[in-house]
């Protein structure tokens, strides 16, 4: 993650990020595809440019929210052995991401 901040007092945080954010996924039930081929998971690799917000409820805790779009983005359906099976989605797209931030530190 790549970011630049810029703090407007104590409270308030503004940044502008790039970053790379993904997931792997087992499905319970596998997915039939063409070429007769089964899937078991499904993978997501993005690469994210966002602005976000960061409000400061307390030391250690904030509500942090990120507005953005992805810049390259795959969706890939895979079969047992990780194989890619069928491609879901490849288009770039709107990209929001908000929640509670715990910090021990």
């Amino acid at each position: 993650k790549s970011q630049f901040r810029y703090y407007l007092n104590e409270k308030h945080i503004f940044d502008a990020s790039l970053f790379l954010d993904g997931y792997f996924v087992n499905i319970q039930e596998d997915i039939p595809v063409p070429d007769d081929q089964i899937a078991s998971a499904v993978s997501l690799s993005i690469v994210v440019g966002s602005i976000g917000y960061q409000f400061k409820i307390s030391k250690y805790v904030s509500w942090q929210s990120w507005i953005g779009h992805s810049i390259i983005q795959k969706g890939i359906l895979r079969d047992d052995n990780r194989n890619k099976v069928f491609e879901v989605n490849s288009d770039p797209g709107f990209y929001f991401r908000s929640g509670l931030k715990m910090s021990i530190f």
